[in-house]
């Protein structure tokens, strides 16, 4: 104040928000609510609403690993013959801005309706289906860790629109369609066969 020579300060601190958003579908494009998305190693999480969409608030930054867990899908949802794991993917968050998600996250579904194929101990396993015509996989006996860390369980797989594959196609390739195997997390010991059969 010139007049009584009074001087007074403040400090304000102002952290810009950061948010990610997205939308999460299934296959055939419609919106999936009830999927529960959260940030690997944080706390953070949300459920998609009814429309699909997701938004969190996060401190979380730069290169991190986004998990959408379509088990928590309601059966009203999923319905009585298909289900939907969970899946991880990576992604980097922009600090201080509103990181949205230029593509739908897609989620193929496991298919419980009599054709998934089951694994079982000490056999090999012969994964076809009439939803991916002419695609057939080979698993040796013994070699199938599902993301549980279980030898056993349901296999399913399905011929999907390349657009509507959970991770980005390359643009180094450009396929019309891509062959989705569920459930996410499936992993081999041993080496596998996938081939088009006549």
């Amino acid at each position: 104040d010139l007049a009584t020579g009074e001087k007074a300060s403040t400090t304000i601190n102002f952290k810009p928000m950061t948010s990610l958003s997205g939308v999460v579908k299934d296959t055939n494009g419609v919106p999936l609510p009830g999927a529960t998305i959260s940030i690997q190693g944080t706390s953070i999480s949300s459920l998609t609403d009814g429309q699909g969409l997701f938004f969190i608030e996060t401190e979380a930054t730069g290169d991190q690993m986004l998990v959408v867990d379509g088990s928590t899908i309601s059966s009203s949802v999923k319905g009585p013959d298909r289900d939907f794991s969970k899946t991880n993917i990576a992604l980097n968050i922009g600090l201080g801005q509103s990181n949205v998600l230029e593509r739908p996250i897609f989620l193929a579904p496991l298919y419980l309706d009599g054709s998934e194929t089951s694994v079982v101990i000490g056999e090999p396993s012969v994964v076809t289906s009439d939803r991916a015509p002419g695609v057939r996989l080979d698993i040796p006996a013994d070699s199938t860790k599902f993301a549980n860390g279980s030898a056993i369980g349901d296999i399913n797989i399905a011929t999907i629109d390349s657009q509507a594959a959970t991770i980005a196609v390359p643009s180094t390739a450009i396929p019309d369609t891509v062959v989705a195997l569920e459930p996410s997390g499936l992993s081999f010991s041993k080496r596998v066969q996938l081939y088009r059969i006549a």
